[in-house]
C-alpha cells in the first residue's frame, strides 16, 4: 500500500471526505478499503464535460443511504462492495472522465 492510498483512506474515514480523485483511483483502492473492513458510505461523482462544466451525477453517487444501498450495506460488506463497484463501472463507461469524493465508515460489528 502506498502512502497516497493510506492518506486517501485516512482522510475519507476521519469524518471529512477524501480529496477529489478520478473514479478509477477509488476503484483501484477498493480492495484496500474492504480489506480494512470499511465501506463507502457516501460518494459524489462528477462528470467532467468540460473545464467549466462538471455536473454532479446523482445517479452514480451515493448521497447518504439510498434505498438499494441502505438495505444492509453497513453490515454486509459484500452488498456494499457490489453497489460501489457497479456505480464505479457505470461511471467508467461514460464517454467523459469522472471524478469523485467519498466518505468511509467501518462495517458494523467492528
Amino acid at each position: 500500500m502506498s502512502k497516497n492510498t493510506d492518506k486517501l483512506i485516512k482522510s475519507a474515514s476521519d469524518g471529512s471526505s477524501s480529496d477529489y480523485v478520478p473514479t478509477t483511483v477509488l476503484l483501484d483502492v477498493l480492495p484496500e478499503i474492504f480489506g480494512r473492513n470499511m465501506y463507502v458510505c457516501s460518494m459524489e461523482v462528477f462528470e467532467v464535460v468540460s473545464e467549466s462544466n462538471r455536473p454532479l451525477r446523482v445517479d452514480l453517487s451515493i448521497v447518504g443511504f439510498d434505498e438499494e444501498f441502505e438495505d444492509g450495506a453497513e453490515i454486509d460488506p459484500l452488498t456494499a462492495r457490489n453497489v460501489i463497484e457497479r456505480k464505479l463501472r457505470l461511471a467508467h463507461g461514460l464517454k467523459n472522465e469522472t471524478w469523485c469524493k467519498f466518505w468511509l465508515e467501518e462495517c458494523a460489528g467492528n
